[in-house]
């Protein structure tokens, strides 16, 4: 569990970054960044967050978990 919360923080600190970098180029490289670079690295930190989601226990988890979200009315 320890090594999922570090790649959920690490790649949060890099796609920070990189969201500043992109900030600073044209519409059209941002949005090649954001496909190429961000976008995979938002679905690596989706597939560790997910994995912690069902070990995590409720009482430590501040927000709604996906699966209770999905049955919101």
């Amino acid at each position: 569990m320890v090594a999922k919360i570090y790649y959920v923080r690490r790649n949060a600190k890099e796609m920070m970054d990189l969201l500043e970098k992109a900030q600073k180029k044209h519409h059209e490289e941002r949005a090649a960044i954001y496909f190429s670079r961000l976008k995979p690295l938002m679905e690596h930190i989706r597939k560790h967050a997910d994995q912690l989601e069902c070990v995590v226990s409720d009482e430590h988890w501040d927000l709604p978990k996906y699966r209770e979200m999905l049955f919101v009315k």
